[in-house]
């Protein structure tokens, strides 16, 4: 079996995974928590703390099942690159993709060094403030 074949059926089997995840929280109606979630009106004895705690979930719950989703479109998306013969090499700067890389992130689409680049230019600048400029 040649590396692509591997990385195939490697994605193949994470995909597997988190369609897998993923109809178990469609199952347990993980992400539609929110449509029981009680109105204001029948809240009035309960203490604010706990109408917190399951916003809280509801919204975890959902940045969860998003992720999940997320995750399996990258994954078809390297699978699909597989099948064009575009597998491996960096969408920003067309070098291969090391191995290394791609065994710890089979779906990657950016090389180390484009990755670190473009989570830079995401990332805000914070400014540094001495202690005394903050008081």
């Amino acid at each position: 079996m040649n590396n692509i074949e591997k990385f195939k059926q490697k994605l193949i089997k994470y995909g597997q995974e988190i369609e897998n995840v993923i109809r178990t929280m469609n199952e347990n109606r993980t992400a539609d928590q929110e449509n029981d979630y009680p109105t204001e009106l029948s809240n009035y004895d309960n203490h604010p703390a706990e109408l917190g705690t399951e916003l809280y979930m509801i919204s975890l719950n959902n940045a969860l099942m998003i992720h999940q989703e997320n995750l399996l479109q990258e994954v078809r998306n390297a699978l699909e690159k597989i099948e064009k013969g575009e597998y491996g090499k960096c969408e920003l700067c067309g070098k291969k993709i090391p191995e290394e890389r791609l065994e710890a992130i089979p779906y990657a689409r950016l090389c180390l060094e484009c990755q670190e680049e473009n989570e830079q230019k995401e990332e805000p600048e914070r400014e540094v403030r001495s202690n005394e400029e903050l008081e």
